[in-house]
């Protein structure tokens, strides 16, 4: 079709291949979590309050089309409530402009208005009426003295209800029904959403519930097969040898040379035991820190593998930092492929575990400390003198039996390598046990930590404090596009307000919820009489940093598409409006995956939902009527203003 001036209209909402328009498949980000709640989940058979709960923490938590479904039922099975029916007329409003509430919706707030009018009036009955009252207003020019009775209803309400309203209505009031209710809640917007302690807790939805430490034990390496053949063949030329000189008797220079071929052998034995122990020690923690070549591994094994690297390379702070810390990250990734084999294991349920290791070897980079190097105990040099002299009282024992005339003593000088040989059996266990031992106090530190992160985490914000935020920056974002742009609510026809994950950006979301995301690009559209204007920012939802980007103005003809379309399959949707020269001045993609995004739930997920944040339909709906009508989209829009008010009418 083409529009006034022979512009050519595009407006279509497109899939490819075998997708499915609207259709979603969640997908997961880099650094992504996954928080483990029930808040968001009930049966059919659940009890009414039970089912009221979810819905209005759904409600809160930006899925009002699915609180919507939940109200329905709860009404419609006659368990209605004053508090019931204004948080499901909310829910039928939110994220809906005035044109998207059809003759169906505005007959079941119809009817939940009149269910209510029987029951007792409370506050919540006050809510509702200045609910309904503002519908009947929403695009009122609120000259002169118009409506006070309903805007002084509205200020009579509680903080958290006008809040309620003011977010939830916010699509569907006019700039002027919107300047006269929130004048003095410019400042209250700006400050509540950094409420509720955001500096300090924000940043904690975007870490996993950790999993705890497990001791991870190193075993000995070295086999026993030659120390076996050193033992068999001491014992074998003592049991030859020895009858053999004692048993023709033994004089005193004899007897002496025995005593001290025993000697020999007994502190040979003790030195060797002390050397063998250390020396093993020392090469299998060596080995355990070694960097080897390893062919590519499969999942889930990979997600340590790209885990521990990515950690330490965000703590990198020296350009020796990473090649010094080789080693260590090796050992991480074989204990971490080694301990944590479930397939459904996400990464980030360890990464406080990465990042305590990261900060351990972190003081040993500082002061110059090797981390792969044991410390030799306080006797091992004198082990090595004390074994020498071991060695000569053998060798002197030896010669005072030669001299005596028994020549078979010759064969007892092999008997030293079975006092070797056992030294090496006995420094095992001993080797074991200085592992365990180092094993057991680096649990011991691990779980501490462990404990100090779970107690970090305990005020972790809810997911209905994270959409709050979400929501109270998205009516921040705004007034500050109007201040920018130097217009006043009143000039506003309508505005759309689009927001999309910020590339490499976290995500994290609860069961069943909508993904959250620590940065994000918001686009805003102004519309007035006289054209569009677009404000571009970048919210750090974290701290709720605020960087403005581009401003552009331009005229309603000017406007020749609005689209979605799902160009990388489903879940991947992106929104287009494009000019008549063929700009775009808007791509926005919804539910965005990086290329090295390094972890990404099962297309099949039944619990991912899909991201509904970036304000996409209810966009669409407003720019293809502008993109279609051109400059007449204004004169129509107050047609259909006119027949929404005769719709809410006394």
């Amino acid at each position: 079709m083409t529009a006034e001036g022979s512009v050519r209209v595009d407006n279509q909402n497109q899939a490819s291949g075998d997708a499915q328009v609207g259709q979603q498949i969640g997908v997961q980000f880099q650094e992504s979590v996954l928080i483990g709640t029930m808040i968001y989940q009930c049966s059919w058979d659940d009890p009414p309050e039970w089912k009221h709960e979810v819905a209005a923490r759904l409600l809160e938590g930006g899925s009002p089309r699915k609180a919507e479904v939940v109200f329905r039922d709860l009404v419609n099975g006659g368990h209605i409530t004053t508090e019931r029916a204004y948080f499901y007329v909310l829910s039928i409003l939110s994220e809906r402009s005035f044109i998207e509430i059809t003759a169906a919706l505005t007959d079941e707030i119809h009817n939940v208005q009149k269910l209510c009018s029987s029951l007792p009036a409370d506050r919540w009955t006050a809510a509702l009426e200045v609910v309904l009252a503002l519908l009947g207003h929403a695009h009122a020019t609120f000259d002169g003295d118009t409506v006070q009775q309903e805007l002084s209803s509205y200020r009579a309400l509680d903080g958290e209800r006008q809040l309620e309203i003011d977010r939830h209505l916010d699509l569907i009031l006019s700039g002027a029904a919107q300047e006269r209710i929130s004048a003095q809640r410019k400042r209250t917007v700006a400050d509540e959403r950094m409420a509720r302690g955001r500096l300090d807790r924000a940043w904690k939805f975007f870490e996993a519930d950790p999993r705890p430490p497990s001791t991870y034990r190193l075993v000995p390496f070295r086999s026993n097969a030659l120390a076996w053949r050193y033992v068999l063949l001491g014992f074998a030329v003592t049991a030859l040898a020895l009858p053999s000189v004692v048993g023709g008797g033994v004089s005193a220079p004899a007897g002496l040379g025995l005593a001290l071929w025993v000697a020999g052998a007994w502190v040979v034995f003790h030195c060797t035991l002390i050397l063998e122990t250390h020396f093993l020690d020392a090469a299998v923690t060596k080995d355990e820190f070694a960097v080897l070549y390893e062919e590519d591994v499969e999942e889930p094994t990979k997600k340590p593998v790209n885990l521990v690297d990515h950690r330490f390379r965000l703590h990198s702070k020296a350009v020796d930092w990473l090649d010094y810390t080789a080693g260590y990250r090796e050992h991480l990734k074989r204990r971490l492929r080694a301990q944590y084999t479930d397939k459904n294991m996400r990464h980030g349920e360890v990464t406080w575990l990465v990042d305590w290791h990261v900060e351990r070897i972190d003081a040993k980079f500082v002061l110059g400390e090797s981390y792969d190097r044991v410390l030799p105990p306080a006797g091992l040099r004198s082990a090595f003198v004390l074994r020498a002299l071991g060695v000569l009282l053998g060798a002197v024992g030896l010669f005072l039996l030669l001299r005596d005339g028994h020549l078979q003593a010759l064969f007892l000088a092999a008997a030293y390598l079975g006092v070797v040989g056992a030294a090496r059996l006995r420094s095992r266990p001993r080797v074991q046990m200085l592992l365990d031992g180092r094993a057991d106090a680096l649990y011991e530190e691990e779980l501490a930590a462990f404990e100090n992160w779970r107690q970090t985490l305990a005020d972790r914000p809810s997911d209905a404090e994270i959409a709050r935020w979400l929501a109270l920056d998205k009516l921040h974002l705004k007034h500050e596009a109007l201040r920018q742009t130097d217009l006043n609510e009143r000039d506003l026809v309508t505005h759309v307000v689009l927001t999309e994950r910020v590339d490499f950006a976290r995500r994290s979301r609860v069961t069943n919820g909508p993904p959250r995301y620590e940065r994000y690009n918001v686009q805003i559209f102004l519309l007035t009489r006289y054209g569009m204007r677009s404000v571009r920012s970048l919210l750090e939802f974290k701290n709720g940093g605020i960087r403005h980007g581009k401003r552009e103005m331009f005229p309603y003809d000017a406007v020749a598409s609005a689209s979605i379309d799902e160009k990388d399959g489903p879940g991947s949707r992106v929104f287009e409006l494009t000019l008549v020269n063929g700009t775009k001045i808007a791509e926005v993609k919804e539910n965005r995956r990086n290329a090295v995004d390094v972890e990404q739930d099962s297309a099949e997920d039944p619990d991912l939902p899909a991201s509904r944040d970036a304000g996409f339909d209810s966009a669409l709906r407003v720019l293809e009527a502008v993109a279609s009508e051109g400059r007449d989209w204004i004169v129509r829009d107050e047609e259909r203003k006119r027949r929404w008010a005769s719709n809410w009418s006394p």
